[in-house]
């Protein structure tokens, strides 16, 4: 095939470019102007000589040409790139934007949901107590009494974290501080579940008073929220609370020898939805809250524990007058 069909150049150009290349073992750049189904290409090259001619035998001349992309080629390729990648964009920001409204749908409802269930048992807890008045000597009647309460508590309490939830995530949920002993609510929590609890033994290491401005609602659920996790997970072996002031700070420690934690699981357990053990009751949510309701009084929440022996909680709260100052 002659080299004039796939060229452009004239055959005096194509015959002049070759004896120089024929001529070097080492690549020298060169142009050709190629015959293609696009038109006339005229790529960048480098030719060499890869064995010179001789007697009867013609030399061999390598040609390496690079892609036949022009100017034009690469623009319009790389519009076609950002083409795909602003639909791309695109496709994401609306799944963004349709993920966002479900959960803010999801939050609603669980808002709703919560608050209708909060009127049905208000009534009912006004009922209890009512019937706990007229007929709470009897002794059948007040085992029953006794076990409905119990129920009745946990239904309360499951609400509400539901509505906490919906209050933490729309930015509602405030502190109501007030002066009071953080000793005193410590046993008032700790009689409430003696109460409830009988089996359970309970011990409570609070010497003094520990005086300080909280939130004295949600401190209560705090305590109360790692109070029942110990005994949810305590496997009725005893419990020790303990309260003391150390750098500061109130802390609180709430230790039980339960079923305990794998290292793993000790972060994992403060996330929405998490519980110690999968077949556990509830909706994973009381160790969350009891983080948000710390942070909110600048204070933590963490954990220590060991599979198989137990676990210790430890509530740390800034006392009044010792916080940390506003950024």
């Amino acid at each position: 095939m002659p080299l004039s069909s796939v060229v452009e150049n004239p055959d005096a150009e194509v015959r002049s470019v070759f004896h120089g290349w024929a001529g070097t073992r080492s690549p020298v750049p060169g142009r050709l102007v190629w015959k293609t189904a696009k038109g006339p290409q005229s790529p960048q090259l480098e030719a060499w000589c890869a064995e010179p001619a001789s007697a009867g035998k013609p030399g061999l001349v390598i040609l390496h040409c690079k892609p036949f992309f022009n100017i034009a080629d690469r623009f319009l390729l790389l519009n076609d790139r950002l083409e795909l990648l602003r639909k791309e964009v695109l496709a994401r920001k609306q799944l963004t934007q349709e993920l966002i409204a479900t959960v803010k749908v999801r939050d609603e409802f669980i808002a709703v949901a919560a608050h209708e269930l909060r009127n049905p048992l208000n009534v009912f807890q006004l009922s209890m107590q009512l019937l706990y008045r007229r007929f709470g000597e009897v002794e059948g009647i007040r085992n029953i009494l006794n076990r409905s309460q119990i129920q009745l508590n946990r239904l309360n309490m499951l609400v509400e974290r539901l509505l906490d939830v919906s209050r933490i995530r729309a930015g509602k949920y405030e502190l109501h501080r007030e002066t009071f002993d953080l000793c005193d609510l410590v046993r008032e929590v700790v009689a409430r579940f003696f109460e409830q609890y009988s089996l359970v033994t309970i011990s409570l290491e609070a010497d003094g008073s520990v005086p300080g401005e909280w939130d004295r609602g949600r401190i209560d659920q705090a305590i109360t929220n790692l109070l029942s996790n110990a005994i949810k997970y305590g496997q009725n072996k005893p419990i020790t609370v303990a309260i003391a002031v150390v750098d500061d700070q109130a802390v609180i420690n709430i230790a039980d020898q339960g079923i305990g934690l794998a290292p793993n699981d000790i972060t994992r357990i403060f996330e929405q939805f998490e519980r110690a053990a999968p077949a556990s009751e509830g909706f994973g949510l009381g160790l969350w809250i009891t983080r948000q309701i710390a942070q909110a009084h600048r204070g933590s929440v963490t954990a220590e524990s060991e599979l198989g022996r137990g676990s210790t909680f430890t509530l740390r709260l800034p006392i009044e007058g010792q916080r940390p100052r506003e950024a």
